[in-house]
């Protein structure tokens, strides 16, 4: 019996600190997701790094879009669509605050967007060079 009281009171300290730990504060990211980028390796670091929520306050619209190494971003037209590049934000996994762009080009037909960050961003994906790209 008092073995079983000792770890329902470890179970709900646990749960109790696991809930305090999973709290987003402004300007942070879930600790959940700190322990995955510091469990990844230098590779996949890169990747993570590259990542950004984009979104739009006025649409409503998110969705994901990738830095490249040249320092612009690519998501898709649908994302950005109804949204100007000034009305566009983007929200890094990383401790850095939320910025917005200065340009924004978008291949309706391809449902395709590049922005330029209102800020210089470091690193970002390669992107393979082929000659086996489709002609149009």
């Amino acid at each position: 019996m008092a073995t079983s009281k000792l770890l329902t009171i470890c179970l709900s300290l646990i749960a109790v600190v696991t809930a305090q730990a999973q709290e987003v504060k402004p300007g942070t990211i879930p600790t959940a997701v700190q322990w995955t980028i510091n469990a990844a390796g230098r590779a996949q670091q890169t990747v993570i790094h590259s990542v950004f929520m984009l979104y739009c306050p006025k649409s409503g619209m998110k969705g994901t879009g990738f830095l490249l190494s040249n320092g612009l971003i690519v998501t898709n037209y649908h994302v950005v669509e109804g949204c100007t590049k000034d009305e566009m934000l983007a929200d890094p996994w990383s401790k850095s605050a939320q910025f917005g762009f200065t340009k924004m080009v978008v291949d309706t037909i391809r449902d395709l967007a590049l922005l330029r960050p209102a800020k210089k961003l470091q690193g970002g994906l390669e992107l393979a060079a082929t000659d086996n790209q489709p002609r149009t």
